[in-house]
């Protein structure tokens, strides 16, 4: 039952450490807390606010449209029929 058993337990914990500690750098140098030339700084607001079909984020960018509206005051990203997103002041309502 013990013939030719040994503990792998340590080579995955080493392994298991040092995946760890390159994510770790990877999170903290994609945050800005360590300086890296090879990964650039992140936004967050690019993971919580919609992006219109032009690149802007929706509530965030002052970018105006060809209406004259401000998307800064356009808070939300609907999605067209065409796969495209459009800034909107709120979802439209179901029609029935």
């Amino acid at each position: 039952v013990n013939g030719g058993r040994y503990c792998t337990d340590v080579l995955f914990l080493l392994l298991l450490t040092a995946a760890w500690v390159a994510m770790t750098g990877v999170g903290l140098a994609s945050t800005g807390i360590i300086k890296s030339d090879i990964i650039n700084k992140g936004d967050p607001n690019r993971l919580i606010n919609g992006m219109d079909y032009h690149g802007n984020l929706c509530g965030v960018t002052n970018y105006i449209t060809p209406d004259g509206v401000d998307t800064i005051n356009l808070p939300k990203a609907y999605p067209m029929p065409s796969g495209f997103f459009v800034c909107v002041d709120s979802c439209p309502a179901e029609s029935s």
